[in-house]
């Protein structure tokens, strides 16, 4: 039907000072925090996030298409290197934060969008990872650590 629906999920601290920028925007739901993060990851077609790991692991267990926005002062840079490996596995689209990551996002999130190719291309790069089973992590360390 062409509406975009818009999750913004800001934090408590920026909450207010978000919430009067936006003023009314239709179709936007605006929250200071979320719960049940993973259902509302669940619900969306792109994910926009920062690339610490564990919204990394949320955004991979879903097979979501993203665009990643590393935190540009983590520790060693690595949400960085977190979302490049993420980006040149097709999964994400990176972006650095700048003065210009507001026109950067709607010129990605237009993209995306625009060709529905684009985000079956993204969901579809999930199939060639070969990442370890999470469920069986913990015997394979107990394994590894025993010899």
């Amino acid at each position: 039907n062409g509406r975009l629906n818009v999750f913004h999920i800001t934090g408590t601290r920026d909450f207010e000072e978000i919430k009067k920028v936006y003023g009314n925007i239709q179709h936007l739901t605006l929250l200071p925090y979320a719960e049940d993060i993973y259902s509302l990851m669940k619900a969306v077609h792109i994910i926009i996030a920062r690339s610490g790991a564990s919204s990394l692991a949320e955004i991979c267990a879903l097979k979501k298409p993203s665009i990643l926005v590393p935190f540009p002062f983590a520790a060693d840079n690595h949400q960085y290197f977190n979302a490049k490996l993420f980006k040149d596995a097709g999964l994400s689209l990176l972006i650095e934060e700048s003065n210009n990551l507001e026109k950067d996002l709607y010129i990605a999130v237009k993209k995306l969008l625009s060709e529905p190719k684009h985000l079956q291309n993204m969901r579809a790069s999930y199939n060639n990872l070969t990442l370890p089973d999470p469920l069986h992590a913990a015997e394979k360390m107990v394994s590894i650590l025993e010899k």
